[in-house]
């Protein structure tokens, strides 16, 4: 694929002889423990392992919208 630019040619991440923890938060408006979960995941931001002792992702999810909570 001439000219075209992959995630992989630009950002390499590599754990060492020990796998990393990968910590996963799903996210949604309607949730009232969003908001503290987010806090806590931000936290992350400071932590010396972040991204070869911990990885932190987060997905928000809009599958409740047809339950009744709207996601804006």
């Amino acid at each position: 694929m001439a000219g075209s630019l992959l995630l992989w040619d630009v950002f390499r991440l590599e754990s060492g002889p020990e796998s990393p923890q990968l910590i996963e938060l799903y996210t949604s408006e309607g949730c009232s423990s969003f908001p503290p979960a987010e806090k806590w995941l931000s936290g992350f931001l400071k932590d010396p392992g972040l991204w070869t002792h911990r990885v932190p992702v987060a997905f928000h999810v809009d599958y409740w919208d047809r339950l009744g909570w709207k996601d804006k």
